[in-house]
């Protein structure tokens, strides 16, 4: 499914074509005049012989094509039933009266659909993973767009989806479903005990829209990017810092409010693009340099661009202020001094980021200081907002007031959740107000430059900070249980360090974490895409001719926009990208007789016009 930035980006992008099209050209979308899709592969063999849907062309949906879009159990028919005659709706409206009516403004946005309000009814356009919402013109349509089906061009219609408050636009709804939510998982340890926590974090419905890379990004800038290898207890013991376990949600109080004030709405500044600001960068900055008309065509040039705007997912090394840098070298020092002194340590209950041996004969019994790497100006426009605040319950009351902060006036339905949980003052494992003063530093230090640190479980971790040794435990109790279920007749402290429980995280490293960098993806040359808006499938091209001129071509195989020669060359290019033939530092490799057989058989399909 897609991210939340990535339909935010295709949001903006699809509001800004129409109004560019309302400005320039004078378009008029105030009537919907039919409805266009691609059928699915069951649909096309259902279909009537020799009709564009069988042969995988767009045509015209009408109220006798049973199209159904949705989820499971819960899909819907395509042509809105209210424009069908029944026994039940003896006047059916006709479909002239549907149309984006107030323009641009009618296009809205949830986590992770597109809405266009068009009268009576909404349209929620689902994005599937890697699918781009473009906006084409008569000519692009009708002459490269419905001459081309969906497997050459490599996209089509996708489904729907449901409703979830934005956590933006509608920030207080959202914040209650969050606490609501995190109130039912308390009340329900026990089933959320053997997952990590950032894996329960993206299955929250209120949290819909936060996936992989952009649950990892929010995790790093809450100063908390270990926690996603928190593993249940008993069964892995490669412990996070502070976010704790789901099994124990919020007993570690301070990263965990961190992390909600990033899901809050203002709170997601960077991750979430959630204030204007933000908004208008990405708008201009990112999107509107590889938009061409109402088509976005991105070159690899503006894909790599997109790398600068990711805090840790898919980069080598990351800028960081000196604060964070200093913060950052202290914690990766004490975990492998951890590491080497081959003794178990747990955390400290009740103490401030500190962390004891479990023995002391071989250390001094003298805690350990290990503070989370949070820097407070990468979620600077959260901690800036008048409504709805929650910097009080990050540093606590004391120290807000001492940033010359005031409290705020009204409660919000996380801070009740906290207060109602005796969790207001919990644990803190920051550094005191006098390290975090002046809260916000000057841009000029964001100068320093640390490595990223990456694994592999189920899916990619990017971080900061590197994972915990195995030696190091969530508490003394854990060390106890741990060494009864070893079942071992050898006093503890003669263990080897071999037999510390493993992690089920891999480390990437050498060839294995070049290949996964983003900069690796979008430069080697194949059909992989890297993550954001500007890698999904349905984009334009830039198309180089013989004379080095850049055409547009809407999709893969525009024989509208293309000459012959360039079109063959580039379903020829499809297929070697599909095939990994083209592959960046590899040597090439010829195409079997069959698949040049068939691309000749497509080539010759569209350039003859059999699908006009």
């Amino acid at each position: 499914m897609p991210e939340i930035r990535e339909v935010e980006a295709q949001g903006l992008q699809l509001q800004h074509a129409i109004q560019q099209a309302e400005n320039q050209d004078q378009s008029n979308f105030s009537v919907l005049k039919a409805i266009w899709a691609d059928a699915t592969e069951k649909e096309a063999q259902r279909s009537q012989p020799n009709s564009r849907f069988q042969k995988y062309l767009v045509d015209r949906v009408t109220p006798h094509c049973g199209f159904l879009r949705g989820q499971g159990n819960h899909q819907t028919p395509l042509y809105p039933p209210h424009l069908v005659y029944s026994i039940v709706n003896l006047t059916p409206d006709r479909m002239s009266t549907l149309g984006l009516h107030s323009g641009h403004r009618n296009i809205g946005w949830t986590a992770c659909a597109i809405i266009l309000e068009l009268g009576k009814v909404n349209f929620m356009l689902s994005l599937l993973t890697h699918t781009s919402v473009n906006l084409y013109t008569r000519e692009q349509w009708e002459n490269s767009i419905c001459v081309a089906s969906w497997k050459t061009r490599s996209f089509s219609n996708p489904p729907f989806e449901t409703l979830i408050p934005h956590p933006v636009h509608a920030h207080l709804a959202f914040l209650e479903m969050v606490a609501d939510e995190l109130a039912e998982i308390l009340r329900n340890k026990l089933k959320f005990t053997k997952r990590p926590a950032i894996v329960v974090v993206r299955g929250m419905k209120s949290l819909h829209g936060i996936g992989v890379y952009t649950s990892l990004e929010i995790f790093a800038m809450a100063g908390e990017d270990a926690a996603f290898f928190k593993i249940a207890r008993l069964k892995h013991f490669t412990f996070p810092s502070s976010f704790g376990g789901i099994s124990m949600p919020f007993q570690d109080g301070s990263t965990s409010r961190r992390f909600l004030v990033l899901l809050y709405a203002n709170g997601i500044a960077r991750t979430l693009m959630g204030t204007l600001p933000y908004v208008i960068l990405c708008r201009d900055k990112l999107l509107r340099p590889a938009m061409h008309g109402g088509v976005l065509a991105p070159t690899v040039k503006h894909r790599l661009q997109y790398c600068d705007w990711l805090s840790v997912y898919g980069k080598d090394k990351f800028y960081c202020t000196s604060r964070e840098a200093n913060l950052i070298d202290e914690y990766v020092k004490t975990l492998a001094n951890i590491e080497l002194s081959l003794e178990p340590f747990y955390r400290n209950a009740g103490k401030q980021a500190t962390l004891r041996p479990f023995f002391t004969s071989t250390m001094s019994a003298k805690p350990i200081s290990l503070f989370d790497t949070f820097e407070p100006g990468r979620i600077k426009p959260a901690l800036q907002q008048k409504d709805l605040n929650l910097g009080h319950l990050i540093f606590s009351h004391t120290s807000w007031k001492a940033f010359g902060f005031s409290p705020p006036l009204k409660s919000d339905p996380i801070t009740g959740l906290f207060q109602r949980l005796g969790l207001v003052k919990s644990t803190n494992f920051l550094r005191d107000h006098n390290f975090y003063t002046p809260l916000f530093l000057e841009p000029c230090s964001r100068r320093q430059r640390r490595s990223t640190y990456s694994y592999h479980n189920i899916n990619q971790f990017w971080s900061m900070t590197p994972c915990f040794p195995p030696n190091l435990f969530d508490s003394e109790k854990d060390i106890e249980t741990w060494t009864r279920r070893k079942k071992s007749t050898a006093e503890i402290t003669k263990l080897a360090f071999g037999q510390w429980p493993l992690s089920s995280f891999r480390v990437l490293s050498g060839q294995d974490r070049h290949n996964k960098l983003f900069r690796s993806l979008v430069n080697k040359n194949t059909g992989d895409v890297a993550v954001g808006p500007l890698e999904y499938c349905g984009s334009g091209r830039m198309v180089k001719d013989s004379h080095g001129r850049e055409l547009l071509a809407v999709c893969w195989g525009d024989v509208g926009s293309l000459s012959p020669t360039l079109v063959r060359r580039e379903i020829s290019g499809l297929a070697r990208r599909k095939k990994k033939l083209d592959r960046k530092g590899t040597k090439k490799k010829a195409m079997s007789t069959r698949h040049r057989q068939h691309i000749t058989k497509t080539v010759d399909t569209l350039l003859n016009g059999k699908n006009r």
